[in-house]
């Protein structure tokens, strides 16, 4: 038992040396040593939004506060519109810009001091929300909303924009849809004020909420109104659509409703003014209601257009439609009726001059004693407040460099106007330059200062409609999309008065017709002398007849006149006349009678006899009915009225008799007026059908027009001109052929017939060309092109003839200089589709010296309009042409410009607009030279008013070149860019520092996570520099809380790189592994007992151990294979194992002294 007691002893005294570690600091479970204490509290509400989140790895770096005064926010979400707002309110105030487009909010956005959000404008950016929350909620001195639609999808929300606590405040031009459980729009706080103006806001039909606007002051009740003075929530130029109040106000509010449309109302009063109750100890302290329309209300409880609850003010020049009373005064509910008066009841308050279909302007309401407590000439009154001055209107506020100018026009002529030229001023609030653009709301010229009139020549007929933005102080531009506009019809021509007149008999009967409106009802006279009356018969018709009693109208030639001015005040003149011809016959049966009226003979024949029968001859000058029959035929002016007393008419009938006609005609002078006698037909006024009809088999025979009718009407005679033969095959001048009336022979040079080679529409199935004589002009018409006059039918023929010697030529344009003769084409009027090519031959030797063959062009002449114009040409300078496309004929010639080079710069760009230093930059400056003449021009390029570099160059007339720039070495700042005083700003940014190296210790991986004692284990981390510069880093693992190995990485700004280690431990059981902070951990298992056998005992002394070997300072010993821990715990595996086998001896042996002992005590 002593052995036994003393192998104990032995075993706990040498039991320290045999353990494999030494002992560790004591800390908390689960804690590494090193790592940060994770309840300390790091403050992250400074931090934007994206910078840092709970979990994140927070790496502090140095403020950078950013001068910004305007900035586009990335998208119209809450969460970039605010990143945007909270930029421009760290840097003082701005700007932020919400672009167009269609969003989703997705949360409320904060808005301080001296921030405007500005969208692209109502309907083009447009904000939804859900929710019943503040949606937009300002706070601070002069902010501005602006510019948005804001749409509750679920027409619940809670308030649409909140206003709180705000000097100077501006809500304006927005659409604000829903947010019923409360106000599109909610201001509060004691000293707010500020203007809600040029907003729609439509509310969802709500029962006891829905307003437009609410105002709120915090139950601050102020002695002195200050009526008409700033210190109001000004609401100005709204419109308000579904609202149970437009407006409404308690808590002592003060508010002034001005020039405002209110529609379709519902359930309550417009225009609202609690008292003391709902909610408040104070009520409505002020209301100024004025200027404003309200009506159609669209639900019951709409007595009351204004209802006033408390408080007092003024309230008048409103016109309030479908209401029983534009006002009512009413005691609120809840209040102490005891004595007079009651607290802040309805009092100083005065109603006039507003306009109203209903029972009254204003009455008191009926209920908790009202009639008692509030009456007139005491509480209200019905007349103008003495010495009350409505505050300025518009308010100052909405007259900010934020508002775009408006230009206003003066001088802009009447519509329809007979001037050619105006003379028209521009203006405007703050404006103090202008760009205009005419018929075109696409094409503004330059910049015009205001004092320089718009002056406008010779403008075509027609309407013009003038485009003026205006720009203000602040170099702010007015909208193109909302330009100032004016329109008016030019109308030089004076009106066509066509007169139609009926066929005579006892009387003639007057039509005047118009084609546009006259001013006044046209004056009608005949011969001059006796006026006609007439009357308005239908849209710019007038009829009359002569004479207006029944006499007998007499032989003769009878003129009509008539004179009217239309819309623009030109004068029209028309007249018609026609000689009046009767004759008495007796017609004998089956024998021709003749009658005669001048160059007219009627041969009448009849089965019937017939006794003092009347018949007249009207012979009228031009064509009574205006028309021509179909196919394109020609009017010859010879058109015959014949009239017959009714026996007459019912001898000259089908199978009884006829009426043979024969008109003389002058065929020579026809056919030198290209008509083809051959084509001369008789034709008939069918005026149910309303058109001219063939006679048939009528004709001419020699210099006769005859044919024979059964019946009588309006005749007249119509033809076609002479036709051209075909072309030639090379496409020249026509040649040979012959025409309807025979003969052949060549056309005239420069003549081009076209009747053989167009079908009966008057497109042509062949291409043809019309050569001038000389062959220096040309026309070319391609096949398919559709010829045409100006009434619709067919052209026959084309021409290119030249300005004959002694013929008056129109001068040439100031610069310009013709270098071909002038060219006449027709025939006039003629259109055609598509544009036809006109070709010029010239000679280069007529181009003046230093103009180029390209600078050349085509002009056409219109004494009409304006004169000489410049057409589109291409020149072709190697076979010395030119040619332009061309619909219509007129004077055409070849001309080139004169003028001396005029070289200016036009635009410069600057690439990249934005560099850090050390950085380059490309400038580049577009040159015109706007003269005819080439010249030379050196561009300098001026850094902050210091030349850099100059360069020169030569530009040929009337083009453009471009010169290029490359400056390096600007420092940080903003530097002004000049050549040729256009001007750009480039900006250069500070050079940034790279972020020093920052490393990351994460992803341990240990494989196997089970192993032997004594077997090896891979322990792997990845390292990750998180800075933007390389730097090394010292990696250490640590085993049970002793450092045994170290390896360093050298990583790149952002590179990782994976660190591996190879380990072995000797300790049974759980092992703990620790790479830099990063904790793991595996297993290691016991190996399979050693069977017995005799150990020898080693009796050598330790050898020292090298210093080398010793850990450093302050560290442990660790196990590592083949270092000195390894050998320490070899020796103790020695001892252990020659120590139990000695202890086992002992217990032996004293077992057996036990044993000997017992036996021998037996």
């Amino acid at each position: 038992m002593f052995l036994i007691l003393f192998g104990i002893i032995v075993f706990t005294a040498i039991l320290p040396w045999l353990l494999p570690w030494r002992v560790l600091p004591v800390v908390e479970a689960g804690v590494v040593p090193g790592t940060p204490d994770v309840d300390q509290k790091i403050d992250i509400s400074s931090y934007s939004r994206g910078m840092v989140k709970p979990g994140d790895n927070i790496r502090l770096q140095a403020d950078a506060t950013e001068n910004v005064t305007s900035l586009a926010a990335a998208s119209g979400s809450a969460a970039d519109i605010q990143a945007a707002a909270n930029t421009v309110y760290a840097a003082g105030g701005g700007t932020v810009r919400i672009p167009e487009g269609d969003f989703f909010l997705g949360g409320n956005v904060f808005v301080r001091g001296n921030v405007k959000l500005i969208g692209a404008g109502a309907g083009k950016t447009v904000l939804r929300t859900q929710g019943a929350s503040m949606v937009i909620k300002a706070r601070g001195d002069n902010i501005r909303i602006s510019g948005f639609s804001l749409i509750s999808t679920n027409q619940d929300g809670g308030n649409g924009v909140e206003v709180s606590n705000c000097v100077d405040f501006r809500v304006d031009h927005l659409y604000i849809e829903g947010y019923s459980s409360q106000a599109g729009i909610y201001v509060s706080g004691k000293d707010t004020r500020g203007v809600i103006d040029h907003n729609e806001i439509k509310m969802k039909v709500a029962a006891d909420l829905g307003y437009g606007v609410v105002v709120y002051r915090d139950d601050f009740w102020e002695e002195d109104m200050r009526l008409g003075t700033e210190y109001a929530v000004f609401i100005e130029d709204n419109t308000f659509v579904n609202a149970r109040h437009a407006v409404a106000a308690n808590e002592g509010a003060h508010y002034v409703f001005r020039h405002n449309l209110v529609k379709q109302g519902v359930v309550s009063q417009a225009v609202d003014a609690h008292g003391p109750y709902w909610g408040s100890n104070e009520g409505t302290r002020g209301v100024e209601v004025y200027d404003n329309v309200i009506e159609n209300p669209v639900s019951s409880g709409s007595e009351r257009a204004v209802g006033i609850r408390g408080g007092g003010g003024v309230i008048f020049n409103n016109t309030i439609r479908g209401y029983d009373y534009a006002v009512m005064l009413i005691m609120e509910d809840g209040q102490d009726l005891s004595s007079y008066p009651v607290y802040h009841q309805v009092h100083d308050l005065w109603v006039w001059n507003n306009t109203y279909d209903g029972l009254a302007e204003i009455v008191v309401q009926n209920k908790n004693r009202a009639r008692e407590y509030i009456v007139e000439n005491r509480d209200f009154f019905r007349y103008a407040r003495p010495g009350y001055v409505p505050y300025q209107y518009p308010h100052p506020l909405t007259l900010s460099s934020e508002k775009l100018p408006e230009a206003v026009v003066n001088g802009v002529p009447n519509n329809p106007t007979n001037q050619s030229s105006v003379d028209i001023a521009v203006g405007g609030v703050d404006v103090v330059g202008y760009k205009y653009g005419l018929d075109n709301p696409d094409a503004y010229g330059d910049v015009t200062p205001i004092g320089t009139h718009i002056v406008l020549n010779s403008l075509a007929d027609g309407e013009h409609t003038l485009y003026v933005i205006g720009q203000d102080t602040a170099g702010y531009w007015q909208s193109r999309d909302n330009p100032t506009m004016a329109t008016w019809a030019v109308d030089t021509q004076p009106p066509q008065l066509v007169i139609k007149l009926g066929e005579p008999n006892d009387s003639v009967n007057i039509s005047v017709r118009s084609i546009e409106a006259l001013q006044v009802t046209p004056s009608v006279s005949i011969n001059n002398t006796t006026p006609i009356g007439v009357i308005l018969m239908g849209e710019n018709v007038w009829d009359g007849s002569y004479p207006d009693n029944p006499e007998i109208l007499s032989d003769g030639v009878y003129t009509i006149s008539v004179n009217g001015t239309d819309l623009a005040g030109n004068q029209g003149i028309g007249s018609g006349s026609f000689k009046f011809t009767r004759n008495k016959v007796d017609i004998i049966a089956n024998v021709s009678t003749s009658v005669i009226a001048d160059d007219t003979t009627l041969q009448i024949n009849t089965s019937d006899n017939v006794t003092d029968a009347s018949i007249s001859i009207t012979r009228y000058t031009g064509n009574p009915e205006g028309s021509a029959p179909a196919g394109g035929l020609l009017s010859e002016d010879i058109f015959i009225g014949i009239v017959a007393s009714q026996e007459l008419r019912d001898a000259i009938r089908p199978g009884t008799g006829n009426i043979t006609i024969s008109i003389d005609i002058d065929a020579e002078g026809l056919a030198a007026q290209g008509i083809d006698i051959a084509t001369l037909k008789l034709y008939f006024w069918n005026p149910q059908a309303g058109l001219w009809e063939v006679v048939t088999g009528s004709g001419v025979y020699d210099s006769k027009l005859c044919a024979t009718v059964d019946h009588l009407s309006l005749f007249g005679v119509f033809g076609s001109a002479v036709s051209q033969p075909p072309p030639v095959s090379d496409g020249g001048n026509v040649g040979g052929g012959g025409g309807g009336g025979g003969g052949g022979g060549g056309g005239a040079p420069g003549v081009l017939g076209l009747a053989d080679m167009m079908d009966v529409n008057g497109r042509l199935f062949m291409g043809a060309r019309a050569v001038s004589a000389g062959g220096d002009a040309y026309l070319v018409l391609p096949s398919g092109t559709l010829c045409t006059s100006g009434y619709g039918g067919p052209i026959y023929f084309v021409y290119v003839m030249p300005l004959q010697d002694g013929e008056t030529l129109p001068p040439a344009p100031e610069n310009t200089l013709t270098i071909t003769r002038y060219f006449g084409l027709g025939p006039d009027g003629a259109i055609f589709e598509p544009a036809i090519q006109l070709v010029f031959k010239y000679v280069p030797s007529g181009i003046p010296e230093g103009v180029d063959e390209s600078a050349i062009f085509i002009a056409t002449y219109d004494e009409n309009e304006s004169g000489w114009t410049r057409l589109e040409s291409q020149a072709d300078a190697e076979n010395n042409t030119i040619s332009t496309n061309i619909t219509h004929f007129s004077l055409y010639t070849v001309m080139v410009g004169t003028r001396q080079a005029d070289i200016l710069v036009d635009e410069i760009s600057i690439q990249p607009d934005q560099i850090k230093e050390g950085q380059g930059i490309t400038v580049n400056a577009l040159l015109v030279n706007n003269g005819d003449l080439s010249g030379s021009y050196e561009a300098a390029l001026k850094i902050d008013d210091i030349v850099k570099e100059a360069r020169g160059v030569n530009i040929a007339g009337r083009e453009k070149a471009t010169v290029n720039f490359n400056l390096a070495g600007l420092y940080a700042g903003s530097h002004e860019v000049d050549i040729g005083g256009i001007k750009r700003t480039i900006t250069v940014l500070p050079e940034v520092k790279a972020a020093p190296a920052s490393f990351v210790v994460d992803s341990i991986v240990i494989t196997p996570d089970e192993v032997d004692i004594g077997q090896e284990v891979n322990i792997s981390v990845t390292v990750t520099n998180d800075g933007q510069s390389p730097g090394a880093y010292e990696v250490t693992i640590w085993l049970n809380g002793n450092a045994v190995k170290k390896s360093s990485v050298l990583l790149a700004g952002g590179q990782s790189d994976e660190v591996t280690f190879n380990i072995i431990s000797e300790v049974a059981g759980k092992n703990t592994v620790d790479v830099n902070g990063i904790a793991g951990g595996f297993f290691a298992r016991e190996q399979a007992p050693v069977p017995e056998q005799a150990l020898p005992v080693e009796t050598e002394k330790p050898k020292p151990i090298p210093s080398s070997m010793l850990p450093a300072p302050g560290a442990t010993a660790h196990s590592v294979t083949g270092g000195m821990a390894s050998t320490e715990r070899s020796h103790g595996l020695l001892f252990l194992i020659v120590a139990g086998g000695c202890l086992l001896l002992a217990a032996l042996l004293a077992y057996l002294i036990w044993r000997r002992f017992s036996l021998f005590r037996r």
